[in-house]
């Protein structure tokens, strides 16, 4: 009787897809395993668990988003991005592709959140909600803009991009200055010169400076000297001076704010004309801590 043999059945390649994690390519065989899973753990779900869970890591912490999650506040989110490092405000509806991208790049969000089907911002941004919700209240109040501040019991010298201490005179870069109960924002450079201070006797010609103009009172050259060294550190202080300086029209007020006061003021103080309005100098001031002057404040008619 004749045997009948069978065919040796074919080797199959299995080949290679593009998934991969944290790097690593994977095999469609652990693909498939991976979706498996997930579609099983969709299946089980009765409520109880929180959704993050479902075929994904739970909400990271901290340390594993390059970004800080800062809190919520009147239903908006903060965060601040690791490389701008500049406070952002988003509404649960902001929480865009784009929104996201501008936070952390578009491999981070693909690694955290993708799949076969392309990238799942839902749930990229639902993330985001409950980090926010987890850290708590946020206190814009926190944000320090540019100028002289208390911070631990010293003073530090805001100066956009770095801060400088002024007990060691060290210049930290703002990327380098660790997260605390402030956020020192990052923002356009400040040329300060606080390396050189003037010396008491060259200081003391301020005082010779301010007593030649004519005053009503001899005592306003003293108060206009004092303002001077205390404006450019405003911040700094638990009180800051208001000083008016009044004057019949053509008596030399506007000379001596333009000659005087602002030469010694620097880049340390911001100054506005007569046709700018409060909302103007809030807006422009925002978070920093600068002197203001303001020149022909006063009104034209009772």
């Amino acid at each position: 009787m004749e045997s009948l043999v069978l065919p040796a059945p074919s080797k199959t390649r299995v080949g290679l897809s593009v998934a991969s994690k944290n790097g690593v390519k994977l095999s469609d065989e652990a693909v498939e395993l991976h979706y498996t899973k997930m579609a099983l753990d969709l299946a089980k779900w009765d409520g109880s668990l929180p959704p993050l869970t479902l075929g994904h890591a739970p909400v990271s912490d901290e340390q594993e988003f390059p970004f800080q999650v800062l809190g919520h506040c009147d239903n908006t989110y903060y965060f601040m991005g690791q490389d701008s490092r500049t406070v952002v405000g988003l509404l649960p509806t902001q929480l865009s592709k784009h929104n996201l991208m501008s936070l952390a790049p578009l491999p981070f969000w693909e690694r955290m959140y993708g799949n076969r089907a392309g990238m799942n911002w839902d749930m990229a941004g639902n993330a985001l909600l409950a980090k926010g919700h987890k850290a708590g209240i946020y206190d814009p109040a926190r944000v320090r803009g540019r100028g002289a501040w208390h911070e631990n019991g010293k003073v530090v010298l805001h100066l956009g991009d770095s801060i400088v201490s002024s007990t060691t005179g060290i210049k930290t870069p703002i990327a380098q200055v660790r997260p605390g109960r402030y956020i020192y924002q990052l923002a356009a450079p400040m040329n300060v010169e606080y390396d050189n201070p003037l010396s008491t006797d060259e200081a003391s010609e301020i005082l010779k400076i301010m007593e030649t103009i004519s005053w009503e009172h001899p005592i306003s050259a003293h108060l206009l000297a004092g303002w001077c060294v205390l404006a450019p550190v405003c911040g700094a202080l638990s009180w800051r001076p208001h000083l008016w300086l009044s004057g019949s029209k053509g008596c030399g007020k506007s000379w001596i704010v333009d000659k005087i006061v602002r030469p010694l003021m620097g880049n340390l103080g911001l100054h506005v004309q007569s046709a700018t309005t409060e909302a103007g100098i809030r807006q422009t001031l925002g978070h920093d801590a600068l002197a203001v002057t303001f020149d022909e404040a006063e009104s034209s008619s009772q």
